[in-house]
C-alpha cells in the first residue's frame, strides 16, 4: 500500500471533534424543541425536565467521547508515523540491495529466484524482469547446484532466527554465449525479515576472479543487449556511458565554491566512486547577505539516477529565480518554499520511477548568525559549538522527495556564534568502510573538527579528506563522496559611523580632487556592503549635486564656501552639502527627454537615480542644503535579498 493512502490526521481534531458535537447537540434540541411544541406539551413539567436531561446528556457526550477516543488517536499518529519509517527502510533496502556490486538473490524454498539485484542480472546476460520465477539451478555448474540444492533442502521449514552459512565456491554461469562463468564464494542468510514472505531466503556471491575481468563481463553484456543496459547497476557501465556521466556531474552535479563570502568561510571536496551515482551539491550565495547549500541523492545507480539529480538540481536553481522574480519586496524564499515547490515539481517523476530523493537544503544568514534548514531524509548537519567544544548533529524528520504526494515540510532554525563550524556532508562519508568493514563514522568526523577547530574552512576540509582517504585505504566507496565546511568568521567591529568633513570653494576645477578623496574615503571601510560600482555611483551624485550649487546657487561666483559632510555606516551612507547660495526649495525640476537631446539639465536626474532619497532643506542658520541618502539592504532579516544566487 502506498503512503500517500494513509491520510493525515487533522492537527486540531480534538477542537473539530468538539464543534461537530455541539452543533450536533443544538441542532437536536430544536428539533426537539419544534416536536414538543407541535404536540403542545411544552409547557408540561415532564417536557422541561425532558429537555434538560437531554441538554446535559448531549453536552457531555462528546466530552466522553473525546477522552475515550484519545488513545486511539495517538496509536493513529504512531501507526502513520510507523508506516512513514517502515516504507522508507524499506525503499532504503530495495536502494541498497541494488546498489551492490556483488551479486544478491532472494530464493524461495524451491529455488526460485524471487528478486534479483542489477548486478547479478548483468553477470547471467539477462534482464532482471525474465529471472524472476526461474530456477537457479541452471546457471549454477552442476556440482554447484547439487551442493547448493542440499544445503537448501536441509533448512529447517520454519522461519527462526537470523543464520548465516558459508558456502563452499560457486560458479555462476551466464545464459548468453561470450561471458565467462565467474566463481563467487557464497553465503546463504535465512531470515524472516523480507517484509511478509518468511520463506525466502538471501543468497549472496562475492567474487573470486579478478574484479577487471569482471567488469569487463558486466560492460560486454550491456553493450550486447539493450534491456540488460536498461537494468540499472552500480557499475561504471559502457565507455560511452561512463563518458556521458562524467560530463553531467560536471555541468551540473558538482557545486563550486563561490568565494567572495565576508563573514563565512566555505570549502568542500566532492569524491566520485567507481559507480555511476545520484549526488548533487552546490552553494548557491546571495551578495553578503546569505548563502544556500543544497546536498542531496538520487536513489539507485546508473545514467538515469544521474540525469535525474540534474534535473532536480537545475529544477532547485530555476525556482530560487522564480520566486526571487516574483518578490516585490525584495526578500528571499524561505527554505521550506523553495523545498515545497521542488517537491511539486518533481514529486510524479520520482513516484513513477519508484525513486527517493534524500535533500538538505541550508541557510546561513551571517549578520543575523542564523541557520535554517531543511531535512528530507537527508543524513546529519554536524555544528561544532566553538564556546563550549561540543558536536551537536542537526538532523530534520522530514520525508525524503518522492515520498508521498502530499507533503507538509517543516523548517529548524538554530544561532550561531563566532568559529562554529558546519559540515555538511553526505551519508556515504560516515558510512565509508575500510577492509576491516569498520565505518568511518560521524564520531570520527567530529574527533577531526576538535582537533582542527582553529584551522580556516579549506583547512578543516583538507583534513576531514585526508583521513577519510587514510581510512579507507585501498577500499572503493560505494557511493560519492561530498563534503562542504562552513565556519563563521568573527565580524570586525564596526563603527557606529565613519564621517569625512570637507570645506571648499565654489571651482568647478576643485571637483576631480574632491571625488578623489570621498572614493578614497569609502573604499577604505572595509564594512560597507557595497561593491566599486555603488561608490562610484555615489561619487557620481555628488559631483552632480555640487556641480549645481556652484553653478546655480552661487553662479559661479569664486571663493564662496561650501560644507561637504560625507557619514558611512553599516547601514548606508549620507551626503550633506550646505551653502549660502541660492535656495532649491520649490524649484521644479526639468523634465528629461526621452532621446536624451538636450546639453544639460540632467544633474537632479542622475542623483535620483544614483541614490535613494534627495532633499533639499533650509538650516536654523539660514543656510540652504542638499542631502543625498544611499541604504544599503538589510541583510539581518533571513529573507532580505541583497543579490541573486549564482547558477552555472
Amino acid at each position: 500500500m502506498h503512503p500517500s493512502f494513509h491520510k493525515r490526521i487533522p492537527d486540531h481534531f480534538d477542537l473539530w471533534l468538539i464543534a461537530s458535537f455541539l452543533a450536533i447537540t443544538f441542532w437536536v434540541e430544536w428539533i426537539v424543541n419544534l416536536t414538543l411544541q407541535y404536540v403542545k406539551w411544552v409547557e408540561h413539567p415532564v417536557a422541561d425536565a425532558f429537555l434538560d436531561s437531554m441538554l446535559v446528556l448531549l453536552i457531555s457526550l462528546p466530552i466522553i467521547f473525546l477522552v475515550l477516543l484519545r488513545p486511539v488517536r495517538q496509536g493513529l499518529r504512531q501507526y502513520q508515523q510507523a508506516l512513514k519509517r517502515l516504507h522508507v527502510v524499506h525503499a532504503e533496502m530495495r536502494h541498497m540491495l541494488d546498489a551492490s556490486p556483488n551479486p544478491i538473490f532472494l530464493l524461495d524454498r524451491q529455488a526460485h529466484i524471487q528478486y534479483a539485484n542489477p548486478t547479478a542480472a548483468t553477470l547471467l546476460g539477462l534482464p532482471k524482469e525474465k529471472l524472476i520465477g526461474q530456477e537457479l539451478q541452471p546457471f549454477l555448474q552442476s556440482g554447484s547446484a547439487s551442493l547448493f540444492l542440499e544445503t537448501l533442502a536441509g533448512l529447517p521449514s520454519e522461519p527462526g532466527e537470523v543464520k548465516t552459512i558459508e558456502l563452499p565456491e560457486m560458479t555462476l554461469r551466464p545464459a548468453r554465449e561470450g561471458l565467462h562463468p565467474n566463481p563467487y564464494r557464497m553465503v546463504l542468510l535465512t531470515t524472516a525479515a523480507f517484509g511478509s514472505r518468511n520463506d525466502l531466503v538471501m543468497l549472496q556471491g562475492t567474487a573470486s576472479a579478478p574484479a577487471d575481468s569482471i567488469r569487463q563481463d558486466q560492460s560486454a553484456a550491456m553493450d550486447q543487449d539493450a534491456p540488460a543496459a536498461a537494468a540499472e547497476g552500480p557499475t561504471a557501465g559502457p565507455p560511452l556511458e561512463a563518458r556521458v556521466a562524467t560530463q553531467i556531474q560536471d555541468l551540473f552535479l558538482v557545486g563550486r565554491h563561490p568565494g567572495g563570502l565576508r563573514s563565512l568561510g566555505a570549502s568542500s571536496f566532492y569524491q566520485p566512486s567507481p559507480f555511476i551515482d545520484g549526488l548533487f551539491f552546490d552553494l548557491l550565495p546571495y551578495g553578503d547577505a546569505a548563502i544556500d547549500v543544497l546536498i542531496g541523492r538520487v536513489s539507485g545507480y546508473g545514467l538515469r539516477a544521474n540525469l535525474l539529480a540534474a534535473t532536480i538540481k537545475t529544477q532547485a536553481q530555476a525556482i530560487i529565480a522564480k520566486l526571487l522574480t516574483a518578490s516585490e519586496d525584495r526578500h528571499l524564499p524561505l527554505p521550506r518554499e523553495i523545498v515545497t515547490s521542488l517537491h511539486a515539481a518533481m514529486v510524479g517523476q520520482l513516484i513513477e520511477e519508484d525513486r527517493l530523493t534524500n535533500l538538505c537544503f541550508a541557510r546561513f544568514v551571517p549578520k543575523s548568525r542564523i541557520l535554517n534548514f531543511v531535512d528530507c531524509g537527508h543524513g546529519s548537519i554536524l555544528h561544532w559549538v566553538h564556546e563550549t567544544g561540543i558536536p551537536n548533529f542537526l538532523k530534520g524528520e522530514n520525508s525524503p522527495l518522492g515520498y508521498q504526494r502530499r507533503e507538509h515540510y517543516r523548517e529548524i532554525t538554530r544561532p550561531y556564534q563566532d568559529n562554529d563550524i558546519f559540515v555538511v556532508y553526505s551519508s556515504a562519508l560516515v558510512e565509508a568502510t575500510n577492509s576491516a568493514g569498520e565505518a568511518f563514522s560521524e564520531q570520527r568526523l567530529a574527533e577531526i573538527v576538535e582537533q582542527t577547530h582553529g584551522l580556516e574552512a579549506a583547512g578543516i576540509q583538507s583534513a576531514i579528506y585526508e583521513a577519510v582517504r587514510l581510512h579507507i585505504g585501498t577500499m572503493r566507496p560505494t557511493a560519492d563522496l561530498a563534503c562542504i565546511v562552513l565556519k563563521a568568521m568573527p565580524q570586525p567591529q564596526v563603527p557606529s559611523s565613519d564621517l569625512l568633513q570637507l570645506k571648499l570653494y565654489s571651482r568647478l576645477e576643485q571637483l576631480a580632487e574632491v571625488r578623489e578623496q570621498v572614493d578614497n574615503f569609502l573604499q577604505g571601510l572595509s564594512y560597507l556592503p557595497v561593491s566599486s560600482h555603488e561608490i562610484t555611483l555615489v561619487t557620481l551624485a555628488l559631483n552632480e549635486a555640487l556641480t549645481n550649487v556652484i553653478t546655480h546657487a552661487y553662479h559661479l561666483e569664486p571663493e564662496r564656501q561650501i560644507d561637504l559632510d560625507v557619514a558611512a555606516s553599516a547601514e548606508g551612507i549620507d551626503v550633506t552639502i550646505k551653502h549660502e547660495g541660492d535656495s532649491f526649495v520649490g524649484v521644479v525640476r526639468q523634465e528629461v527627454d526621452a532621446d536624451f537631446s538636450l546639453e544639460s539639465g540632467y544633474g537632479l536626474f542622475i542623483m535620483e537615480k544614483a541614490m535613494d532619497q534627495v532633499h533639499y532643506f533650509r538650516d536654523c542658520n539660514g543656510r540652504n542644503g542638499i542631502t543625498l541618502k544611499r541604504r544599503f539592504p538589510d541583510s539581518s532579516q533571513t529573507r532580505e535579498m541583497d543579490g541573486r544566487p549564482s547558477t552555472p
